[in-house]
């Protein structure tokens, strides 16, 4: 592994800093130095796309208007889809570049736009879409002007995800979906919705699958919110009932959407962003434990120093397992066992700070205080 940026890349990565330092909307910046960087919408909701998901869909213009602006200043640049091919507009970035573009973004705390439709679908639709396909959404996705949602999981179909049950029945040239969707993320905000659904169900679980793609605005589609311990509404169930959706939202072959869907997970990126969140999280709870009023509210014993050390070590950990995965696809390998590791170590990782934080404040970790 190569820490160091080549002259290219440092270069590159100056231009970065350059451009968020300059274009990122007032609203943003100063939710982020107020340290309200995930943001809610009217009713005190959190989405998991961020704040650029919940202000397109606001109904307040002035978030409506930081939304669009900080979508079109990345259009500009190709940098809304620094990953996808410079054909398709985005901006053709090396993995490398895409690595110090996440990182950038990460550590201004600069929410990204386009969500799911970027990351996942818009490769997906790249490899498997057909020209109509690619012309009727790819440019929406660049313009910000659409957010998609997953739907996957199932109340019966979750790590064994070939098991989903939502039934499509061709139609002439219509689906007839019915069943439901668990845990999808972000749909009470999104408009479109890129979804797995069995079309044979004799078939082999793998080979009775197929890819779809419908709008969330379709006769029988109902989303309902579900809310998570802190009370918010991340993610929600989806339910089908005789929802009509046209043929030529499928994207690939009839019964072979189970290997569309794995082309779509192969471009979950390396996860830089969490790193920098947890050391950032970090950070401000030891400010907040040398403050005068955390003085009065926390006992930082040595216990609680080595905790904090321990857990700003593993945060140097989480980083160096991201930047590995880079390391691996700059040389043209394909990260597999170490995509896992990585996301394991995350995930608890995240859970252990949370139970730092709690054993700091004792009894007053109870207190709900966003």
């Amino acid at each position: 592994m190569d820490w160091a940026d080549s002259p290219e890349e440092s270069a590159f990565r100056k231009r970065v800093s350059t451009f968020i330092q300059q274009k990122l909307p007032p609203r943003y910046r100063a939710m982020l130095e107020s340290g309200d960087g995930e943001g809610e919408d009217e009713e005190g909701r959190s989405a998991p796309g961020g704040l650029w998901q919940l202000d397109r869909r606001s109904s307040d213009p002035a978030r409506r208007a930081a939304a669009n602006e900080w979508a079109h200043a990345l259009g500009e640049q190709g940098w809304v889809a620094p990953h996808w091919p410079a054909e398709y507009g985005g901006a053709g970035l090396s993995t490398k570049e895409q690595f110090i573009f996440a990182q950038e973004m990460a550590h201004a705390g600069a929410p990204g736009v386009g969500g799911q439709a970027v990351s996942l679908l818009g490769p997906t639709l790249i490899v498997h879409g057909t020209p109509e396909q690619k012309r009727e959404h790819l440019p929406k996705i660049l313009a910000g002007d659409v957010s998609w949602a997953q739907g996957y999981s199932e109340p019966g179909a979750g790590s064994d995800l070939a098991s989903v049950q939502t039934r499509a029945i061709r139609d002439g040239d219509e689906y007839v979906l019915n069943g439901q969707k668990i845990w999808t993320s972000g749909a009470q905000y999104a408009d479109w919705l890129f979804a797995l659904v069995r079309t044979d169900p004799e078939a082999p679980k793998h080979r009775g699958i197929s890819f779809l793609m419908m709008s969330l605005e379709t006769p029988g589609i109902m989303v309902r919110p579900l809310k998570d311990a802190a009370w918010r509404e991340p993610f929600n169930e989806t339910f089908f009932e005789d929802a009509r959706v046209p043929v030529s939202g499928r994207l690939g072959e009839e019964n072979r959407g189970w290997y569309v869907a794995v082309t779509l997970l192969d471009y979950e990126r390396s996860g830089i962003g969490g790193p920098i969140a947890y050391r950032r999280q970090l950070g401000e709870l030891i400010d907040y434990a040398r403050s005068d009023e955390g003085a009065t509210t926390v006992q930082m014993t040595d216990a609680h120093r080595a905790a904090i050390t321990d857990r700003w070590i593993e945060t140097d950990i989480a980083f160096n397992f991201a930047f590995r995965l880079v390391s691996l696809q700059a040389r043209g390998q394909l990260p597999n066992y170490e995509a896992s590791v990585n996301k394991h170590f995350g995930s608890t990782l995240s859970q252990t700070i949370a139970r730092t934080g709690m054993q700091l404040f004792g009894l007053y970790a109870n207190l709900w205080d966003k």
